[in-house]
């Protein structure tokens, strides 16, 4: 009868672990060649992955940003092979993206620096001083109500009809003034005499 002996790598722990850590390359290249020889295999590693990544998102996700940072040439090549593999769901993105107000926005403000008319913090201080020098509080300059901190900068004549970001091209609107007047030349400000 032969003799049974106890599991050496139950007592022998870190022998098995050195064992990994030296062969660490060679585990991961047979795994990577037995992916590519059975497609069952692969499918079972991609299900094991996708649970632990459910089960510990927040190592996952750690993992994720670290990847995503130290490889921006792979993020960007998997991306734009995605966008190309993806073309309606791509569609779909950018039109909800330029439905966006930020969307809007930013394109908005990325015109007025292009024509150099952007308002800067001193303009636009100057014009609430102003502002408060002629009604005492914060005021909408069409119809004189008091607005504390929901108004709107509005410029007289509008950007888009070559109109600049100077203090004398700016107003203050209540949000429902400034919808009215939309892309008009109108001059609502009454000047202290």
């Amino acid at each position: 009868m032969k003799k049974q002996y106890p599991d050496w790598h139950a007592f022998h722990p870190e022998y098995k672990k050195r064992w990994y850590e030296e062969n660490k390359g060679r585990i991961s290249q047979e795994k990577k060649e037995k992916r590519k020889i059975d497609e069952n295999y692969r499918l079972q590693d991609l299900e094991r992955c996708k649970r632990w990544a459910t089960s510990n998102k927040d190592k996952a996700n750690a993992i994720k940003q670290r990847w995503l940072e130290n490889n921006p040439e792979k993020r960007k090549l998997a991306t734009k092979k995605w966008a190309k593999n993806n073309p309606e769901k791509v569609q779909v993105y950018a039109a909800r993206h330029r439905k966006t107000d930020l969307c809007r926005a930013t394109k908005r403000r990325l015109q007025m620096k292009r024509r150099g008319c952007e308002a800067t913090k001193s303009t636009l201080k100057e014009v609430l001083n102003r502002n408060f020098l002629q009604f005492g509080l914060t005021c909408c300059e069409n119809c004189h109500t008091a607005i504390w901190n929901k108004y709107e900068f509005d410029h007289i004549i509008p950007i888009a009809l070559g109109g600049d970001g100077n203090h004398d091209n700016i107003q203050i609107l209540c949000k429902s003034c400034n919808i009215e007047k939309s892309a008009n030349a109108i001059d609502f400000r009454r000047f202290i005499r």
